[in-house]
């Protein structure tokens, strides 16, 4: 399930204005959210709910990535497929 561009926003938003020990949770939190999901993924098909948590999960760790190396769109776009594809490809 694809984030919606409200999403993509409230991500932005989120990340703009957390410290650095913030982002540093919240990209802890994604990858542990990421590493769940990617188990759940050996043993059943997702819910829309875990698909939806996952493909939120993979633009927070695409954001932050961004902000901290200073890239824009283009990186962005690149990282979130490859990210999809490291978590949720087979």
């Amino acid at each position: 399930m694809p984030v919606s561009t409200r999403e993509h926003e409230l991500v932005q938003k989120t990340v703009e204005q957390a410290s650095e020990e913030e982002k540093e949770a919240l990209k802890a939190e994604a990858e542990e959210v990421l590493a769940h999901i990617n188990f759940q993924m050996g043993k059943t098909f997702l819910s829309k709910e875990e698909s939806k948590a996952a493909n939120i999960a993979i633009e927070t760790l695409v954001r932050i990535e961004a902000i901290e190396k200073g890239k824009g769109w283009w990186f962005r776009a690149k990282r979130r497929v490859q990210l999809t594809q490291m978590y949720l490809g087979n």
